[in-house]
């Protein structure tokens, strides 16, 4: 289905799934969140589902939220939805899109400055065949200890040989090395943490919000904006910019935020 399909009637999704007697399907977490709005919005007497043949429903892309979960399985539930119809994923088109999947819901019992629990979204135990996934220092690239954030290398035999005449380029991202190690990684920019061998993402490093040298998570921001009255959940964007400078010629950083 393409995007805009998606977005001009997202319960079509559903309709789809009970029509086909599809197993599985896979989206971001922000289209589990709206497709159960809207349908929450119409009368449930107006629309007949069945979504008994689904498997398993597949989220990734962005950040899993728990509470996208808790309202998709309110709303579909009573229309055959099976309660361990979960699975998070993550991947990227470096790694040809698959790097992890998780087939059960997990937290970590790590709190980010949003007061949200992360989701897991991968094991140690259950990567793909010859895949490796370390957690390392992006100033010293020495493994960090689990529990403790850095950012996210793999190596493998999915890794994509590089971007296209980008040698320059390739050598940072897809030919990084662990200190006291020759062998190679892909960084992947992610930033994330192992917890009782469950992998939980961040998020960007790009993406990173300083403000007065304290790090912020744009979707923490974005969640925080979005619980306030009025603001239309999923609509709201938080991210940095350079306004100009002071008197002094330094850089003025700001957050903005867009809804």
């Amino acid at each position: 289905m393409s995007p805009i399909s998606f977005l001009q009637n997202p319960i079509l999704w559903m309709e789809l799934m009970s029509r086909l007697g599809a197993h599985w399907s896979s989206a971001p977490d922000f289209a589990y969140a709206l497709c159960a709005r809207k349908f929450q919005e119409k009368s449930e007497n107006d629309i007949n589902l069945d979504l008994s043949s689904v498997v398993k429903f597949f989220t990734g892309a962005e950040p899993i939220r728990e509470e996208t979960k808790l309202l998709f399985e309110k709303v579909f539930v009573p229309h055959g939805l099976q309660k361990d119809w979960f699975s998070s994923t993550y991947g990227m088109a470096e790694n040809v899109v698959y790097i992890s999947h998780l087939h059960e819901f997990r937290l970590s019992r790590f709190r980010p400055s949003s007061g949200k629990s992360l989701v897991a979204v991968g094991h140690r135990n259950s990567l793909p065949h010859a895949q490796e996934i370390k957690i390392v220092s992006q100033e010293t690239h020495a493994e960090v200890m689990d529990e403790e954030i850095g950012e996210i290398w793999i190596s493998g035999p999915s890794i994509t040989a590089g971007y296209f005449n980008k040698p320059k380029l390739n050598e940072e991202v897809f030919k990084a090395s662990l200190q006291g190690s020759n062998k190679r990684f892909l960084r992947t920019g992610d930033l994330g943490m192992f917890e009782n061998d469950y992998l939980y993402i961040c998020g960007r490093a790009k993406d990173l919000i300083i403000v007065n040298g304290v790090n912020y998570y744009p979707q923490d921001i974005e969640d925080a904006v979005s619980s306030i009255a009025n603001v239309r959940p999923g609509c709201v964007a938080a991210f940095s910019s350079n306004d100009g400078t002071d008197g002094d010629g330094s850089t003025i950083r700001s957050t903005k935020y867009c809804s």
